[in-house]
């Protein structure tokens, strides 16, 4: 009857002076499976409360020394008894030993004489709570933990976006100042080759003037190429400055009608060379978006560059427009000209890159990648699809 083994359905404080309530209680707890410990008085109940740390306890209310009110408010002091629900079994039956008795911490309160299956229902009743509420507190700690640990890794994560984000703008910045450089470089390299190229151009022009009557063939075939090379070479710094400043220039945006643009350049052209009979459709309802200025001078090259590749063509054809949204919606400007091979694409928008030799197709190889940056500071994206022979499209966007 005083063993403190725990029962699979636990373990049981009866605290009582009186030795026959006892014993009944022990008997029928003991048959429903519990561990039943034994205490005859208050502070001994304490004591063994401490030592079994008990499920239950079951506490008379007079006692000899320490009282009943007394030893619960004990056990509800101490941190290891505090959950421990206590029942008071006392032939008290008044409400106002009742309300003392809660008020003193119990869990619940039957009185004597007992009635053994209320009290088994009352003990089953307050140790399903008190499971209850453990399995909560436990699922409660668990919860905290995980919130706790969610909310470090949310704040690791913050931390770590906090310092990609102030070196990604440390490495953006380091990489503008050094963008700015180089084109303040460019243009002042640019710059500074006119002034000795001018030099050149006007000695060798005087020159010829003084050798002109005296000078051989010989002599005046070298000077037209020191000319040529120099008019190239100014042509070159020329296209240098041009591609400097489109980097330095600030964007104004406005409304720009691309075909009027297109129509423009392909009319310069047609006067620049009226024996030429070319085939020109443009598209209506090419509004964008855009700096005037620079869409003008990206139109302006593509159409020189349709133009000169549609040269040597008998029944030249060139047009401008807009595909559809389903098939991507981008601006074009498509010719039937020379064309060129695919495989070399990738050296298109580079400057001073070449596809076609200077004696088939003249010129500086700076138009397309001039073409290219202006679309790149729109925000938009250009490529070409061609063939040898079969003429070439090109296609760009402008968000």
């Amino acid at each position: 009857m005083n063993s403190a083994a725990a029962g699979s359905a636990g373990t049981i404080l009866i605290v009582d002076d009186t030795r026959a309530n006892i014993r009944l209680l022990a008997e029928h707890l003991e048959d429903q499976g519990f561990a039943v410990v034994v205490a005859q008085d208050g502070e001994e109940g304490v004591q063994r409360a401490r030592r079994v740390r008990p499920d239950l306890v079951l506490l008379d209310v007079n006692m000899q020394g320490l009282g009943g009110f007394e030893t619960c408010r004990r056990l509800k002091a101490e941190p290891a008894t505090r959950h421990v629900p206590v029942i008071f079994a006392t032939v008290l039956a008044d409400t106002r030993s009742k309300i003392a008795a809660f008020e003193a911490g119990a869990a619940d309160y039957v009185t004597k004489p007992f009635h053994i299956d209320e009290v088994l229902a009352r003990v089953n009743t307050q140790l399903g709570l008190a499971r209850a509420q453990a399995q909560l507190a436990r699922q409660n700690a668990l919860l905290q933990q995980e919130v706790a640990e969610r909310m470090r890794a949310e704040e690791q994560v913050r931390l770590l976006n906090a310092e990609l984000e102030a070196r990604v703008d440390q490495r953006t910045a380091q990489l503008e100042t050094a963008n700015q450089e180089l084109r303040s470089f460019c243009y002042s390299i640019a710059h500074d080759l006119r002034g000795p190229l001018g030099a050149i151009d006007g000695f060798s022009c005087l020159l010829e003037e003084t050798m002109r009557s005296a000078a051989d063939a010989r002599g005046r075939h070298f000077l037209d190429r020191i000319r040529t090379g120099v008019r190239q070479m100014d042509e070159l710094t020329e296209a240098l400055l041009t591609l400097a400043h489109l980097s330095l220039r600030e964007q104004q945006r406005e409304r720009v009608d691309l075909g009027a643009l297109a129509r423009a350049a392909l009319q310069k052209r047609a006067v620049q060379q009226p024996q030429r009979s070319v085939q020109v459709e443009v598209q209506t309802g090419l509004e964008v978006q855009a700096d005037g200025a620079l869409m003008a001078q990206a139109m302006e090259h593509l159409v020189d560059n349709a133009w000169k590749f549609t040269g040597r063509e008998p029944c030249a054809h060139i047009a401008i427009g807009r595909a559809a949204e389903d098939a991507g919606g981008a601006y074009y400007v498509r010719d039937n000209g020379a064309g060129f091979d695919m495989a070399y694409a990738d050296k298109l928008f580079k400057p001073f890159q070449r596809l076609h030799g200077t004696s088939e197709f003249p010129g500086l190889g700076i138009g397309l990648a001039m073409v290219e940056r202006i679309v790149s500071r729109h925000g938009g994206r250009v490529w070409a699809q061609a063939a040898p022979g079969r003429g070439a499209a090109f296609y760009f966007t402008l968000p």
